[in-house]
């Protein structure tokens, strides 16, 4: 009699430690099927003092669920197959700085969640894909001024884009002014070319140039009642400044610029403001 009853107390002791491990492992399924993917998207455009640049990329990190453990994070360069992991972080660390990447690269990221139990570890889905460039975050370049024709008001200029800048795309301007100290007057892109030789007019959508890259531009100004004739400025000393939507630096996500050239110093700028 008390050998079966240890039998039978044994068999109660095992069912209900039965029950408990089935039930920590339905729980962890719940946790794993109701585990949501989280969003990963760029953190660099100025905000918080954070700038990407050559040397350093900024995610932010953010996910909906309330119960889990942290992230982890993945990355490739662009064109490539393989993802690595970068890191895996607190569910508390919500920005994450990429202090590993090469200058003038292109990185894409993707992250997932996870909840880490006594018995296992679950994984949420993958995040989206976010794409970010590690280039200048404000665009350099080298102006110069090749020409003047008073007669049709017309200037010829080049433009090379910097080593490690990124794409800029030149529209057909509306906005933009030439200056020479306190004289201005309307200016207007109207044609470019690529080798100095076929010229052709700007289209809608711009014309990108990349890194490294040279672009020639003609531009005509167009005098009114308030500004000055162009025979009064002296373009060697003077800036062209644009219209902040007739330039596009693709170095900093959701920034708009303001692209100024100096024919003085031979210099121009593609300066990004997030607000």
């Amino acid at each position: 009699m008390r050998i079966r009853k240890f039998v039978l107390g044994l068999c109660a002791v095992m069912m209900f430690s039965g029950a408990i491990v089935a039930s920590q492992g339905m729980s962890e399924a719940v946790m794993a099927k109701g585990l949501k993917a989280p969003l990963v998207s760029d953190a660099g455009y100025g905000e918080n003092g954070f700038k990407n640049s050559t040397k350093k990329l900024y995610l932010e990190l953010s996910s909906t669920n309330k119960k889990f453990t942290g992230y982890k994070i993945y990355k490739r360069v662009k064109g490539t197959k393989k993802w690595k992991l970068a890191a895996t972080v607190n569910k508390k660390k919500n920005f994450y700085t990429d202090k590993k990447v090469k200058a003038g690269k292109t990185y894409q990221y993707k992250v997932k969640c996870f909840y880490k139990s006594k018995k296992k570890v679950v994984y949420s889905k993958y995040s989206n894909i976010e794409k970010i460039s590690a280039v200048n975050y404000d665009g350099k370049y080298t102006a110069k001024l090749l020409g003047t024709d008073v007669e049709k008001k017309e200037i010829t200029l080049s433009v090379t884009s910097h080593k490690y800048n990124g794409n800029t795309i030149f529209k057909k301007t509306e906005e933009s002014v030439i200056k020479e100290n306190k004289k201005e007057a309307p200016f207007t892109f109207t044609q470019y070319s690529l080798d100095q030789k076929t010229w052709k007019d700007i289209p809608e959508k711009g014309i990108k140039v990349k890194a490294g890259k040279t672009i020639y531009l003609k531009g005509v100004v167009t005098e009114n009642e308030k500004s000055v004739k162009f025979a009064e400025i002296d373009a060697k000393k003077a800036h062209l400044v644009f219209g902040d939507t007739e330039i596009k630096y693709e170095g900093c996500t959701g920034c708009h610029n303001d692209f100024s050239i100096n024919f003085e110093n031979g210099t121009g700028w593609a300066v990004s403001d997030w607000d």
